[in-house]
């Protein structure tokens, strides 16, 4: 949905997701839910929202456990750099 422009849709599946994952305590499912949170809250321009989110994905992040999902550190560094003009 992000890629079409479809933002809300896309934060309202990724909250949803987020739920879930909490629901079941799963970390690879919250890393992930935080990750489409934090690239859609950015994108939406809720950059505190996209920071916050971010965060919580590198804090969740150990890479003996999710070394199958992209590193959260990229995420964080690309939203870092960016956060100097938030």
């Amino acid at each position: 949905y992000a890629l079409r422009g479809k933002l809300q849709t896309a934060q309202e599946l990724a909250a949803r997701l987020l739920h879930l994952a909490q629901s079941l305590q799963d970390t690879a499912l919250l890393l992930q839910a935080h990750h489409s949170l934090w690239a859609t809250s950015f994108w939406r321009g809720e950059l505190l929202s996209a920071r916050g989110h971010a965060e919580q994905g590198i804090a969740l992040y150990e890479r003996a456990q999710h070394h199958s999902l992209q590193p959260p550190l990229v995420t964080g560094v690309r939203v870092g750099r960016r956060r100097r003009d938030w």
